[in-house]
Formats: structure tokens, C-alpha cells, sequence
């Protein structure tokens, strides 16, 4: 068995892509009124969105890896911000990888009755799934380490038999 490929972004590299999908949100018909980022990955990219589009924040949490289960998905049905959520409703992560998180959260807030549009900075190009505003689409099966996660240790280096793209 081959090694894991981790692609290790930078914070250059981060910033041009929030900055093409907040173009591309500023392009659309669709006047936003909240953006809902999807904890913990889309943290950044949603408070990054809300100061340059000047909408309210709020946050969900759905989590898909969790203690190395990733059959599940768990949606915490509490939705946390300050004021009122209000439709249409942005909803943003980081990373599109099978479809599964984003049509997960999007299935919830849709059931509550708002209308929505979903955004992330990177999708796979196999995701079941796609997202509505995508900053960049991905071929690489590589693990994406964004520049704000802690760094890799040595344990996904020698354990997990992870090996660095970049």
C-alpha cells in the first residue's frame, strides 16, 4: 500500500480562494441574507465571508470523521449566533469531499423551512453532491491541511504512512 498524500496549503493560497468564492457569491442573483458556516472547518472561510459580504454569522456543527467512524453523520440541531437567522441562507465549509456533510446540513436547514445556497472553498471532483459556489475544484485524493490546523505530526507521517505533495 502506497503512501497518503497530504497537500499542505498556504495562507496565500487560502486567502485567493476565499476571495474567488466571495466574488462569486457577489455575482449571483442571490441577495444572502446570513451566512452558516458549518463548524469546524468552515469557520474560517464563514467569518471571512461575513466581514467582506457585511452578513451576520452563524454556525452548526456536523461532523463526519469522528473517532475514525466516518459512516455517520451527527448534526447538532442547535444553531448558534447572535440575532435571527434569516432566509436565504449561505451555508459554508471548507471542503466538499463526498457530498455527504453539505447535503447532510443542507437537508436540516432546509426542513426547518429556509431557502438556501452552499459554498466551499475546495470541492472534489467526485462528490456526490455539489456545492452551489465552489472556489476551486480538486482532483487530488490527497488530505488537505489547511494553514490554520495544527501540523502534521509525526504520527501521520510514520504511523498513518502519510507523505507531503508540497
Amino acid at each position: 500500500m502506497g503512501r497518503k498524500k497530504i497537500f499542505a496549503m498556504t495562507w496565500a493560497e487560502y486567502e485567493e480562494l476565499c476571495n474567488t468564492l466571495k466574488e462569486l457569491v457577489e455575482k449571483s442573483e442571490v441577495i444572502f441574507k446570513s451566512i452558516l458556516a458549518i463548524s469546524r472547518g468552515g469557520l474560517p472561510v464563514g467569518v471571512y465571508l461575513s466581514h467582506q459580504l457585511k452578513l451576520p454569522l452563524f454556525v452548526i456543527s456536523a461532523k463526519f470523521y469522528d473517532n475514525f467512524d466516518n459512516t455517520t453523520l451527527h448534526i447538532d440541531p442547535q444553531i448558534s449566533g447572535v440575532g435571527y437567522l434569516q432566509s436565504p441562507i449561505l451555508v459554508v465549509d471548507e471542503i466538499n469531499d463526498t457530498g455527504a456533510t453539505l447535503a447532510g446540513v443542507k437537508g436540516h436547514i432546509h426542513n426547518i423551512g429556509f431557502e438556501i445556497g452552499t459554498a466551499v472553498l475546495l470541492e472534489r471532483k467526485h462528490a456526490k453532491v455539489r456545492a452551489d459556489f465552489v472556489a476551486k475544484r480538486i482532483k487530488t485524493k490527497s488530505w488537505i491541511h489547511f494553514p490554520y490546523e495544527k501540523l502534521p505530526t509525526r504520527i501521520m507521517y510514520e504511523i498513518w504512512g502519510f507523505s507531503k505533495v508540497n
